[in-house]
């Protein structure tokens, strides 16, 4: 009777544990490595979570990344993060959620503040903001009012330094309103103002 009984009650939390980890995350998130150095890249892939592993989504093109700290890890709509900033610390951790529908998952990211850095230098026509402290690892604020037009190049860090601001050349942008979510097609709903 006893052997039942714990054959029962293992059985009861063997079951329990494994909904859990189906309940809690429905989704594996997964990386080559997942300690970046400022400047470094990775490729997120995610799976949907089984009974007993995984197995690929359905439609991995629906699937939707978000950051909780653009000014740490910025993430882009195709799942590569790339490391801009610890907020001044020498080490720190960031999360990458990613939905599919109605399945959701996430992956920790541990951040160093040494590495390679940005590939790319910003010249933009703004004032500097020097003063303002900013959580991104090779950055000082530009000053910039609602509805001001500033007009920006992007240099290639590395000889022969080209211009590379235009779209033509390989250059994709991500828009970040404070929501995590790159491109954000919602903005208002976070930045506090009206439609338009």
């Amino acid at each position: 009777m006893r052997r039942v009984l714990f054959f029962g009650a293992a059985l009861v939390i063997a079951t329990g544990v494994l909904w859990l980890r189906l309940w809690i995350s429905q989704l594996q998130g997964s990386a080559p490595h997942t300690a970046l150095r400022m400047g470094e890249t990775i490729q997120l892939a995610v799976k949907k979570k089984t009974w007993f592993g995984t197995e690929p989504l359905l439609h991995p093109e629906q699937t939707q990344y978000i950051t909780n700290w653009e000014s740490m890890a910025v993430v882009e709509s195709d799942g590569r993060v790339t490391a801009v900033g610890t907020w001044g610390e020498p080490e720190e951790t960031t999360n990458v959620m990613a939905f599919n529908g109605s399945l959701k998952g996430s992956i920790r990211l541990g951040l160093r503040a040494e590495g390679p850095g940005p590939s790319l230098d910003f010249a933009v026509t703004a004032p500097l903001v020097r003063q303002m402290p900013t959580a991104t690892c090779c950055s000082i604020p530009v000053q910039v009012t609602e509805g001001q037009p500033v007009e920006f190049r992007l240099l290639r860090r590395s000889p022969p330094h080209t211009d590379v601001t235009r779209r033509s050349t390989g250059t994709r942008y991500s828009l970040f309103f404070g929501s995590g979510v790159p491109n954000n097609p919602s903005p208002e709903q976070i930045i506090g103002y009206g439609q338009g």
